[in-house]
């Protein structure tokens, strides 16, 4: 590799790792703080109006955090404490922040002697003939003016924080996003990740500086994307088998013990195949309902609901009769032709004796009664192929998967 080369590859390491950091500030912010990316230092973040601390991030990986590295960071920062910070007398902190070659992770301070040493700068003049080379020693701190209890001042409000490589650093920005969203971490990786970094490089671009400050929520807002989106995102760069395989073991294989209320909804639009919606059916009764153990009591009894969203009303009775006519025992809250949907009957307690397996849901309508009645806690299953998601309740579990045909649920679930 050119140096030339290894300048170009370290500056956009160095970039990255700002934007990095900055997600991973946004991210431990509280909602009352705001911050400006690319503000006074790299990134700001203000508590209240008069309560700032301001970050200037570095990434260094063949340099070590010597005494002229430390000066090149801080210098900025210095001189908008002496113009600045003095006459308005708002309270301000500062910091250091990044990796430098063979340091392990902690944050320091400076002494007073320390920052001393920091600001004299030791320069090579070559004589006037060139015949040999002096040594100039500049004393920044007398250059600037500033006093001994003034630079005491300063290096009590400066921290310096050695992080990790930047590796590890954009592992733990993307653990971060995955946890502050509840999304897996091949998720985050995939679509939240890329969804961040592309929204702070986007601000730090803006020429107004308004425009380039933000406050966590809206961050959080900005790059939240629908289950939905995640999913048909996973289902194009997985391929289907894979991705099938990462949903059974994300969202079905943990949870074949609960004992909630499982409601499925399967988009039937593009399906005219009532064979394979039966066969989707019976596969999900087979794995999620717990008709067939004779030991389990009654009360920990349980049996999916089914909501064919899309199905045509002709198509649905088929359906119905087929299953009627398998002998399968189910019921659909209509306890006669004409009757009003019942809760009561929907929820009809499921015993050996009876053995019903099925809880069949026949409108939005019918659904929503159910997600708003009392009882166990539900858990809504919404395959989707090319409908939108639904609009659920606030606080409903809600988990929508992407899927290329009906027939693919099975390797799901």
């Amino acid at each position: 590799m050119t140096e030339q080369r290894r300048d170009a590859v370290s500056t956009i390491r160095g970039y990255n790792y700002q934007f990095d950091s900055t997600i991973l500030m946004l991210l431990q912010m509280t909602d009352e703080q705001e911050i400006t990316i690319e503000g006074v230092e790299d990134f700001d973040v203000a508590s209240t109006n008069d309560v700032s601390e301001y970050y200037q991030c570095k990434y260094y990986s063949s340099e070590r955090l010597t005494n002229a590295v430390i000066r090149d960071g801080i210098l900025p920062m210095l001189i908008g404490f002496k113009s600045k910070d003095k006459p308005r007398g708002l309270s301000r902190k500062y910091h250091l922040y990044g990796y430098f070659k063979d340091s392990s992770p902690h944050t320091r301070q400076l002494t007073l002697q320390e920052l001393k040493e920091c600001l004299v700068r030791k320069e090579k003049q070559p004589s006037l003939d060139g015949a040999s080379v002096k040594q100039n020693i500049v004393d920044i701190q007398s250059e600037m003016g500033i006093s001994d209890p003034e630079l005491l001042e300063f290096s009590n409000k400066l921290h310096i924080h050695v992080c990790d490589d930047y590796e590890t650093n954009n592992q733990m920005t993307i653990t971060e996003l995955a946890r502050a969203l509840s999304v897996g971490i091949e998720e985050a990786k995939s679509y939240l990740y890329p969804s961040a970094f592309s929204f702070v490089a986007k601000k730090a671009t803006n020429e107004s500086l308004n425009s380039r400050k933000v406050k966590r929520r809206e961050f959080l807002s900005e790059i939240k994307p629908t289950k939905a989106i995640i999913s048909t995102w996973l289902l194009r760069m997985l391929g289907d088998s894979k991705y099938c395989a990462s949903i059974k073991a994300q969202y079905f294989s943990p949870r074949n013990v609960e004992p909630d209320d499982r409601i499925f909804v399967i988009d039937c639009h593009a399906s005219e195949d009532n064979s394979e919606i039966l066969s989707c059916i019976y596969h999900i009764r087979k794995k999620w309902s717990s008709h067939a153990s004779r030991r389990k009591p009654n009360s920990e009894r349980y049996a999916p609901f089914i909501f064919l969203r899309n199905a045509r009303s002709e198509q649905l009775i088929a359906l119905k009769r087929q299953i009627a006519t398998d002998n399968i025992q189910f019921v659909d809250g209509y306890q006669f032709q004409g009757a009003e949907f019942s809760i009561n009957h929907i929820l009809t307690p499921q015993s050996y004796e009876n053995q019903i397996s099925l809880r069949f849901l026949n409108s939005m309508e019918d659904l929503f009664l159910v997600l708003n009645s009392p009882g166990r806690p539900k858990l809504v299953y919404e395959f989707l192929i090319e409908s939108e998601s639904g609009n659920y309740p606030d606080g409903l579990r809600v988990v929508s998967v992407a899927t290329k045909s009906i027939a693919s649920i099975k390797s799901m679930t």
